[in-house]
């Protein structure tokens, strides 16, 4: 089994995303790529993709902060370095909490693909977000 390390991830990958309702019913898809590239203190993850939602198309980026603890835990943090997330690369599971929400996330990693699974609860959102990123042909590892 693969685990989230600095080297797997770095990187370009397609991503796609697919929103739907506890039913499976779809609310929205976001189709792009992914990039990790070393920053110094870990990995930069931007996507950025086409977003189709109530037939609306447009432009949907995100940049993530991914950190790698020695002690095998994951950080993953908004652009501006506030926590989102945290999780043992070996058990890839965690729950953040935005108001009254609640995420939760399983990540599964494979050789060239690898997804999360947010279930969200709340008074907000009722739904399953499914991300699957998988490596292109020459996608690993970027150019120094």
């Amino acid at each position: 089994m693969q685990v989230a390390t600095g080297p797997f991830l770095t990187g370009v990958w397609r991503m796609a995303r697919r929103v739907t309702d506890p039913e499976g019913r779809r609310i929205a898809t976001v189709r792009g790529r992914a990039e990790f590239a070393p920053d110094g203190a870990g990995l930069t993850c931007r996507e950025r993709g086409m977003l189709r939602l109530d037939g609306h198309t447009g432009l949907a980026e995100r940049v993530t902060l991914w950190r790698f603890g020695a002690d095998g835990r994951v950080t993953v943090c908004h652009a501006d370095g506030s926590p989102f997330h945290d999780f043992d690369a070996g058990m890839p599971e965690a729950v953040h909490l935005c108001g009254a929400d609640r995420y939760v996330v399983s990540y599964r990693f494979g050789r060239d693909l690898w997804c999360s699974r947010w279930r969200v609860t709340g008074p907000a959102k009722d739904q399953v977000i499914v991300t699957r990123y998988r490596r292109p042909p020459g996608g690993h590892a970027l150019s120094p």
